[in-house]
């Protein structure tokens, strides 16, 4: 298969949760002229409650779906599962020579149709453990970590693979050695505008590598 080469992704300095919900200073400001268009117009109620119900609409942090019946429509199109797509999520070189840059990962969404090909909105987080091996929790010290958004159009098309239909990321490592023949623990979690949160990892193995000629 062959691959479109995508922006390399180094390590974000962001806590180990996702960081909380940007504009915070921007609804603030929406909320107090919101308040003052509603004490201006007390003396027509019902052009007060208008303008109080849209501007309350304007600064809700997230959109929610109240109503059982929508939100089971929607959940139909919404991903069910995530998946690293195990062949072809490998170490990588990220350049032409041999020595490996970092993490070559190919992710999928599946939806409850069990349809693949899904895009996806909201934040990817990807972090590299060590594989501790004979353990009921295989994952050790974590060694890496990556903060990715799908929010916008840009970065849509920047990730996203339409012959492929998956998103391609390349991670650089730069805190660790990538080592022959040892493994390690990629583990993605996604959080979805909803507020659903879906994981998946995959035990990578970097192998010896080939010799030339």
């Amino acid at each position: 298969m062959k691959l479109i080469p995508r922006a390399i992704l180094h390590r974000t300095s962001s806590p180990p949760t996702f960081p909380a919900g940007t504009g915070s200073d921007l609804a603030s400001d929406k909320r107090g002229r919101s308040q003052a268009g509603v004490r201006g117009a007390r003396a027509f109620p019902l052009v007060a409650g208008v303008v109080a119900a849209i501007c309350s609409g304007c600064v809700s942090p997230s959109p929610t779906v109240n109503d059982p019946m929508q939100r089971d429509m929607l959940s139909l199109l919404m991903p069910r599962r995530i998946e690293i797509v195990e062949p072809f999520t490998r170490v990588a070189s990220f350049d032409k020579d041999d020595t490996p840059d970092g993490i070559q990962l190919l992710l999928q969404a599946v939806n409850y149709l069990d349809n693949p090909g899904l895009m996806i909105a909201g934040d990817v987080r990807v972090g590299l453990f060590e594989f501790v091996p004979a353990s009921g929790e295989r994952r050790g010290k974590r060694l890496d970590h990556w903060d990715i958004h799908l929010e916008t159009e840009k970065q849509q098309r920047g990730y996203w693979n339409g012959v492929t239909q998956m998103y391609e990321f390349q991670l650089a490592v730069h805190s660790v050695d990538l080592a022959d023949g040892k493994r390690y623990v990629l583990a993605v979690s996604y959080h979805s505008p909803l507020g659903d949160r879906l994981t998946d990892d995959f035990v990578l193995r970097f192998g010896p590598r080939k010799p030339r000629g």
